[in-house]
């Protein structure tokens, strides 16, 4: 199984980038797809080890796109240059942890009948206490009433290089069929709260979560990476937030049963007096 990262990149220190692609190549990711965009000297020049060991791929960005169109781009390429399985379609300062050895792990126990798995947005504001190796990541929004809003999910999708590049005839909303209420990565989001929302956010929204910033400072003093397999309790406790989020999926699903219902009385509105006509006609004949 084959794991692609696409990577949209601006203006970025080099050392942020570099934490980046170093977590997630150790993590389970194959290959990196750079769009440089304006990337400094110091990271381009840091990118060309990772390029050299062809674990990173720079694409030149294209005069005039947008940020979507360099997205579609990444994707399409890891589909059809990269053979990927699953692609992570990820944003500066964000880090997918997975609930398991690595992404692979958790990825290849996804059923092939599903295409889409959600990962759970955190979304870390700096800890006031905290020295410049723990300020990206040791305190989270997490609360039910957060957890209930709708951009607390982002999806990871099954590679397919005909419905990546539009097939014709082919809906991609068709294909796509989500794993629902359990989400096996985590998106650890360090640029998701700026300065001036985090002096809004009361104390009981945060929690304190040391696990990536303790995952990046073993990776940073001894290049290593092992990630935590849950045990029962830290699974239990997942599966309850994980239920919040699943409440905020059944009122659109109970719109659509309602919606259903009401079609299916239409329909048998419509078709039973024209099945009395038949059989009335059927009984004369026989008659």
């Amino acid at each position: 199984m084959k794991v692609v990262m696409s990577i949209v990149v601006g203006d970025r220190h080099a050392e942020d980038l570099d934490t980046q692609v170093s977590f997630h190549l150790n993590a389970g990711v194959d290959v990196i797809l750079v769009a440089d965009g304006d990337i400094g000297d110091d990271a381009r020049s840091l990118l060309g080890s990772y390029v050299s060991a062809g674990s990173v791929h720079v694409i030149p960005d294209t005069s005039g796109q947008t940020e979507h169109e360099r997205r579609t781009n990444l994707a399409r390429r890891a589909a059809t240059e990269h053979d990927a399985d699953w692609i992570l379609d990820s944003r500066a300062d964000e880090f997918w942890w997975p609930r398991g050895g690595s992404l692979k792990d958790v990825l290849v126990a996804i059923p092939a009948r599903y295409t889409v798995v959600q990962a759970l947005v955190r979304r870390f504001v700096p800890d006031p206490s905290g020295g410049p190796s723990t300020a990206r990541a040791s305190l989270t929004l997490h609360s039910p009433k957060e957890l209930a809003l709708g951009h607390w999910l982002r999806p990871v999708y099954r590679s397919d290089p005909a419905l990546v590049l539009g097939a014709p005839g082919v809906a991609p909303e068709a294909w796509r069929v989500p794993l629902r209420a359990w989400y096996p990565v985590e998106l650890f989001d360090c640029a998701g709260v700026d300065a001036g929302e985090e002096l809004t956010l009361a104390d009981e929204n945060l929690v304190s979560d040391r696990r990536l910033a303790e995952a990046l400072e073993r990776l940073r003093t001894t290049g290593d990476l092992s990630l935590p397999v849950p045990d029962l309790v830290a699974d239990a406790e997942y599966a309850v937030e994980c239920a919040v989020l699943g409440e905020t999926n059944l009122a659109p699903l109970e719109t659509y049963v309602a919606d259903l219902e009401r079609r299916l009385a239409a329909l048998e509105a419509r078709l039973w007096p024209r099945a009395r006509r038949a059989l009335r006609r059927v009984l004369r004949r026989s008659g």
